[in-house]
C-alpha cells in the first residue's frame, strides 16, 4: 500500500467509512476483511481510471514523425523557406503536443503525383502549394497564405537574343506574341492559358532552363523569391540566358500549407503553431529572412501585368490586407503605395 498515491489511500478510505456508515454494519472481524477487499477494489478502480485518463492526454513519448515533399536536387531552394516555417510550427508546439522528426519524403513529386500520396497519407502528408481546386477540395487547406503574395510576382527569364525586344513591350498584348514556358502541372499554366498565352510545358523542372535555352520557348515567368537563385544556378549551364528588370507579371498567388485528410491532428498542430508565430513575431522575422532580397529587386518604376488566376473561382474572398501587391486582376500592378516595412527594408 505504501506504493499508493496517499490521496488515492485517503480517498478510498473515506468512501467505505460512508459506505459502512449507510448501511449500518458493525465493525466486526468479518466485515472488516469484506470492506478491506472492497477498499483494495476501490482502489485499483481509481488507479485504473487515473492510468486510462492519464495515458488519453500525456504527451507521447515517441515523436511524431512528418513527411514533407523533397526537393528535386541539392541547387531546388524554393521550399526552404516553408519547409524552415514548418519545422518552426511543429517546434513552437512540442510543449502541449510533444516532440516531432520532421524529414522529406523518399524522391521528389511531380505535383500530380505529391496530391496522390498526400490523400494516402502514406509517404507524404504536409506540403505547401499554390491554391488549385482538388487541393483545395481534396485535401486539409490551412489558409495562411506563408508567401504573402510574393511568389506571384514574377519576373522574366529569356533568352539574350530577345532579351532588348521583350524590354521594348509596353502591353500585356505584344508579351503574348512570345511563347512562354510551364510546368505541366503548375497552377500558374492555368493562369497564363486563361489569358491567351501559348504554354509550352514539361514535367521537369529543370528541363524547363534547357528548353528555354533551346529556343522551345521565349520567356519563363519565375517568382521573385524565385529567379534570381535560379538564374545563378542555371546561367552556369545555360550561358544565353538573361532575366529581364522592368517589366514582368503579377498574378494573385496565394500558396497554403496542405495537410493530408488523414492526419486532422497533424493539420490542427500546424495551425496552431503558424499562429504562434505570428503572435510572437517569428513569422514576421522568418518570411524577412527568407525574402528580403528577393523584396529589394521590386521597383516602383517597374511594369507588371496583372492576370487573374482563375483558380480562385469559387473560393473563399481573400483579405487583401495579408498580400503585400494586393488584388489586382487586370491592368498595371501599382507599386508606388508599397511601403518598406512590407519590403522588409529599413525605413
Amino acid at each position: 500500500m505504501s506504493l499508493i498515491n496517499p490521496y488515492i489511500n485517503r480517498r478510498a478510505s473515506h468512501l467505505i467509512e460512508v459506505l459502512r456508515f449507510r448501511l449500518n454494519a458493525p465493525l466486526t472481524s468479518v466485515n472488516y476483511i469484506r470492506f478491506s477487499l472492497l477498499r483494495f477494489l476501490i482502489i485499483c478502480t481509481i488507479v485504473l481510471m487515473a492510468y486510462a485518463y492519464g495515458s488519453s492526454t500525456a504527451i507521447p513519448n515517441d515523436p511524431l514523425v512528418v513527411i514533407t515533399n523533397a526537393p528535386h536536387s541539392s541547387q531546388d531552394g524554393r521550399y526552404d523557406y516553408p519547409h524552415k516555417l514548418l519545422e518552426l510550427a511543429l517546434n513552437a508546439t512540442q510543449e502541449t503536443d510533444g516532440p516531432f522528426v520532421l524529414q522529406f519524403a523518399e524522391e521528389p513529386l511531380t505535383r500530380t503525383r505529391a496530391l496522390l500520396e498526400m490523400e494516402s497519407g502514406h509517404s507524404l502528408q504536409v506540403m505547401t502549394e499554390a491554391v488549385k481546386p482538388d487541393w483545395h477540395a481534396k485535401l486539409i487547406e490551412i489558409p495562411i497564405p506563408i508567401r504573402r503574395g510574393v511568389q506571384g510576382l514574377r519576373k522574366l527569364m529569356v533568352r539574350t537574343e530577345v532579351k532588348d525586344t521583350v524590354e521594348k513591350i509596353v502591353s500585356l498584348d505584344q508579351l503574348k506574341q512570345f511563347t512562354t514556358g510551364s510546368g505541366v502541372q503548375w497552377s500558374t499554366r492555368k493562369v497564363l492559358e486563361d489569358e491567351g498565352f501559348q504554354v509550352v510545358v514539361s514535367s521537369d523542372y529543370a528541363s524547363l532552363f534547357r528548353m528555354l535555352s533551346n529556343g522551345r520557348f521565349d520567356t519563363f515567368a519565375r517568382g521573385i523569391n524565385e529567379i534570381e537563385p535560379e538564374f545563378q544556378e542555371f546561367s552556369k549551364i545555360y550561358s544565353n540566358i538573361a532575366i529581364i528588370d522592368n517589366i514582368g507579371l503579377y498574378q494573385i498567388l496565394p500558396t497554403y500549407f496542405y495537410v493530408s485528410p488523414k492526419f486532422p491532428t497533424l493539420a490542427d498542430r500546424i495551425a496552431r503553431g503558424l499562429a504562434i508565430l505570428q503572435e510572437n513575431g517569428t513569422f514576421d522575422t522568418v518570411f524577412c529572412q527568407y525574402n528580403q532580397e528577393s523584396l529589394a529587386q521590386v521597383k516602383t518604376t517597374d511594369r507588371y501585368f496583372c492576370l487573374k488566376n482563375g483558380n480562385l473561382a469559387g473560393m473563399p474572398i481573400l483579405d487583401e490586407t495579408k498580400y503585400i501587391f494586393g488584388l489586382c486582376e487586370s491592368g498595371i500592378l501599382d507599386l508606388t503605395k508599397i511601403t518598406a516595412a512590407q519590403l522588409c527594408q529599413n525605413p
